[in-house]
């Protein structure tokens, strides 16, 4: 690193092949020493808890600093009543009444620890909500007052998404979120109840994987605490309809939301309000928290043989050695994880048994010409030859045949619809309708105890959380498929099913969605302001406008290093600049398609999908753009260092593009370290989603932190010999490039807009990424 600081790196062990073999150990002895440090350390820890049910609850009547007319009556009813029914369901209960930030914070700490992988946990929080900016938080005691403003709101109140993913980093099989609140503004008039403020409600909350949102009122409405001033129920009316659902035996939860929702909206609506609960989930499977018969079973702990297995799979999951495959799967027979071995090894062993087949074929002779086989096109395949492919159902046969099948209770039917017309509209309808289907026929199916000749069922939910841990990004479909042999009816496995759906056309959709078809752009989409794609997993572009501005910055700007230079005046040409960060998405659209050199970065502990790609050099970033170029025929590149400064100031002056100041509700960075005169706050130590904060005047997310960007100028500690024209600098060789825009894990200082730092050419990292370009 260069001229700025890229955070803590991280740690690596090595281990070194030839030295093993010239000590005489034999693959077996080098895994059955590996696992030994392994439960060595293992040793020195807790044992893993066994899967369990583990809720936090929270009522939250009093508030310090809002009027009498502000303060709750039963929110710490609700929630005492809530916590004695999860109680009566099994739950682990950890609870707080009246909580201040701190007490809230130190009670959600003590939830956090008590769950391990494979728990079902549930959240419930009776209080004030609010939405600020179009972030939900919740309200603590003491919230500051409304007249003290937003910003000091928002830095006191709780964001609800920071707790989801919080969460979330603990694996357990499902979340339950269940926010009793009017989810009003308190920046305003008076207003219902459980509003501190006008209506004007939260916003749709996305759930991550496995979790389940429940709100108590829908976007703009009151929560009611009664239905008349002679209503003496100890409970609002959301929590009084939730508690008996809670109960029902054989209730699936996302029909419990159902029902909760219309019940409530029922109750509403005989006193002329409007409170309709909303939900979301992404939760796949279905869950009940009482099941359909019988009392909930018993979890036992996971045998040590397994969970030294699960511990040595950990170490070895990545290989391609054979000999360490095969001397696992010797090690650990009839696990679950030797199958995965086992599969590992099948997937190696069919690039072998063909070339096999081709060496086998005889030679040639010396007189017959040599035979090029090329691909033929279809007239010249025998049609006998190649397997009958139906021809895909028209728009209007997918119609006709929806009209036969939507009314249907035929769990057959319903899947001879969707094998036959799975691509179309209708495809999402008659999936819900078969789910329904299969939950009636499941219901009416007689409970009787399993055949002999059933395998057993594993009942141990954290083993079969950490199996699912172990395979769930795999790119072998062998892999989920011994993860279903076993699993098959766990929770997890519809993710399984999908994942290797997914696996087997992904390549495909994603050749096709990177086509260079080129996408009609209108004419004003390509003026400053205007937004484009050039195609389908192109990332989205934003049009700058030409100008002038003055790189580097001021003597007197806080923080300020000596490799800015002086200042001076730049001009800069209108071109098109990358909305956002290039996602780990659009990376893996131009690995599918054979370009990037088929390079997978490693993510941030699953952050894929529209996190920021990262663990990627200067030269993987000129490899993408490449491809992008060639897919498109457009000019697409990196951004020269002026070129991304400009865009970053959007226009302005100051060292950010906000102001003079900032704090972790404004960027990603290392919030604990004070800028100016401005304020501490969150140290997340994560990445974000590229569109997670404002976008600045320019309309690009996240010029300041999350990660650096790389850009096209070679690095140069001085600004000596820099072009005016915005240009980037460049030589012959150089060995390291300059990045913009600091990181998650850096100070403010390098996130201003003027901050340089520069990093090796070939190196990577988990806190560096790029911005792309492209010329009009």
């Amino acid at each position: 690193m260069f001229g700025g600081t890229l955070g803590r790196g991280p740690y690596l062990l090595c281990y070194d092949p030839t030295a093993a073999r010239e000590s005489g150990f034999d693959d077996m002895h080098r895994l059955r020493r590996l696992v030994a440090v392994l439960f060595g350390l293992l040793a020195l820890s807790v044992a893993p808890a066994e899967a369990k049910r583990v809720a936090l609850v929270v009522g939250i009547n009093s508030y310090d600093n809002l009027k009498s007319d502000q303060q709750l009556h039963k929110a710490v009813n609700d929630a005492r009543a809530v916590a004695a029914t999860l109680k009566d369901v099994g739950f682990q209960v950890v609870q707080a009444e009246n909580a201040t930030r701190s007490d809230f914070l130190r009670t959600w700490q003590r939830f956090l620890d008590s769950v391990q992988p494979g728990d079902v946990t549930t959240i419930y929080f009776a209080g004030h909500g609010i939405e600020l900016n179009g972030v939900n938080f919740i309200l603590t005691r003491d919230v500051p007052r409304p007249d003290d403003g937003e910003e000091l709101m928002r830095g006191n109140a709780i964001r609800v998404g920071s707790l989801m993913e919080r969460l979330r980093e603990q694996n357990p099989q499902v979340a339950i979120w269940i926010i009793d609140a009017c989810r009003d503004s308190p920046f305003a008039g008076p207003g219902v109840t459980r509003g501190v403020g006008s209506t004007r409600g939260l916003k749709r909350e996305d759930p991550p994987k496995g979790t389940l949102v429940m709100m108590s009122a829908g976007s703009g409405q009151g929560a009611l605490d009664a239905l008349s001033d002679a209503d003496a129920n100890p409970n609002s009316v959301y929590t009084r309809t939730l508690l008996p659902l809670l109960k029902e035996p054989g209730l699936e939860v996302t029909d419990l939301a159902k029902r909760l929702r219309t019940d409530v909206e029922a109750l509403a609506s005989t006193i002329g309000r409007d409170q309709r609960p909303a939900f979301y989930h992404e939760l796949s499977g279905d869950f009940f928290l009482v099941p359909p018969s019988g009392p909930r079973p018993s979890v036992s702990a996971p045998s040590s043989g397994v969970s030294e297995a699960a511990a040595a799979w950990a170490s070895v999951k990545d290989t391609s050695d054979r000999n360490l495959l095969e001397a696992f799967v010797r090690q650990f027979p009839g696990t679950f994880y030797a199958g995965l071995a086992q599969a590992r090894l099948d997937t190696a062993a069919k690039p072998q048994a063909v070339a096999t087949v081709i060496a086998s074929l005889p030679a040639a002779s010396a007189a017959a010409p040599t035979a090029i086989l090329v691909p033929q096109p279809p007239a010249a395949i025998s049609p006998a030859l190649v397997p009958s492919r139906r021809k895909p159902p028209s728009a209007m046969e997918s119609a006709q045949a929806w009209i036969e099948a939507k009314d249907s209770n035929d769990v057959t039917a319903l899947e001879r619809f969707i094998s036959v017309h799975g691509e179309s509209i209708y495809a999402a309808p008659a999936r819900e309708r078969l789910e329904a289907a299969r939950r009636r026929q499941a219901a009416a199916t007689p409970q009787g105890p399993a055949s002999p000749a059933s395998p057993a069922r594993p009942s141990n939910a954290a083993e079969v959380a950490k199996a699912w841990v172990a395979v769930k990004d795999a790119t072998e479909p062998q892999m989920l498929e011994a993860f279903l042999q076993l699993y098959g009816d766990s929770i997890y496995a519809a993710q399984a099913r999908q994942r290797i759906a997914d696996l087997h056309d992904s390549t495909e959709r994603m050749q096709v969605a990177a086509l260079p078809v080129q996408f009609p752009i209108a004419p004003f989409a390509l003026k400053p302001g205007g937004a484009f794609r050039d195609c389908a997993r192109c990332p989205e572009m934003v049009v700058v406008p030409a100008g002038s501005f003055t790189m580097g910055s001021p003597k007197s700007e806080a923080g300020r290093a000596s490799n800015e230079g002086t200042e001076r005046s730049v001009s800069i040409k209108a071109f098109a600049v990358g909305k956002f960060a290039v996602t780990f998405d659009e990376w893996d659209a131009c690995v599918a398609a054979g370009g990037c050199d088929g390079y997978r970065p490693a993510d941030q502990n699953g952050r894929r999908g529209r996190y920021p790609v990262v663990n990627v050099s200067w030269k993987d970033a000129k490899r993408y753009v490449a491809w992008l170029a060639r897919t498109t025929g457009k000019p697409y590149r990196l951004l020269s260092e002026a070129e991304r400064e400009y865009v970053a100031r959007g226009g302005t002056t100051t060292p950010f593009w906000f102001g003079a100041s900032i704090t972790p509700r404004q960027a990603n960075y290392n919030g604990s370290i004070q800028y100016a005169n401005g304020e501490k706050g969150e140290f997340r130590n994560r990445s974000l989603p590229v569109d997670f904060f404002a976008a600045n005047p320019f309309g690009l997310y996240q010029v300041h932190g999350n990660v650096y960007e790389w850009t096209e100028d070679c690095w140069r500690p001085s600004d000596a010999g820099s072009p005016s024209d915005g240009s980037a600098r460049m030589e012959a060789d150089c060995a390291a490039h300059a990045l913009r825009g600091g990181s998650l894990r850096d100070g403010p200082d390098a996130l201003r807009s003027a901050a340089r730092s520069g990093f090796a050419t070939e190196n990577r990292t988990e806190n560096v990424g790029f911005r792309i370009a492209r010329g009009l």
